[in-house]
């Protein structure tokens, strides 16, 4: 779920220091965007999607540890309605743990938890962190061969 100061932006990761949009660069081989219209053309040119586990929750704060009260989002309709969708890459370990609260083994799709790139996740290294998101480089959609690549397992 979105954070105070990406709440009051209406900007996915809005804070700036973090390191989501930094790493989506790096993974999709491009100079980070300033505008957050060209950060999200971005991700779309790499066939990566953006969307949360919750549609609405109850939060003081931004600490994922402060969630309650959840409502999530639809998002076997999601994978239903876009069926090239072929990995769930979860930013932290919160996310993770609400989806599968949520949907169980309902939803049968690749699934990665990688380190929050939240400024509060200070106990990893931003080189273990980036190291950990660089393994999405292999998903991407390759635009030349028209399909997307797989995770090495």
């Amino acid at each position: 779920m979105p954070g105070e100061q990406s709440l009051a932006a209406t900007q996915y990761y809005a804070h700036p220091h973090n390191l989501f949009w930094p790493f989506m660069a790096s993974i999709c081989g491009e100079t980070l965007p300033g505008p957050y219209d060209a950060r999200l053309d971005m991700l779309h040119r790499h066939g990566i999607a953006l969307w949360d586990v919750c549609d609405t929750c109850i939060r003081e704060g931004s600490l994922d540890t402060a969630i309650r009260e959840v409502v999530p989002n639809a998002l076997p309709d999601l994978l239903r309605e876009h069926p090239s969708i072929q990995l769930l890459a979860f930013n932290g370990q919160k996310a993770a743990a609400l989806f599968h609260k949520y949907f169980g083994n309902a939803i049968d799709i690749d699934q990665i938890t990688l380190p929050s790139t939240s400024p509060a996740n200070a106990g990893k290294s931003r080189q273990l962190k980036e190291d950990a998101w660089l393994q999405l480089k292999s998903c991407l959609k390759d635009e030349s061969a028209g399909k997307q690549g797989r995770l090495k397992k």
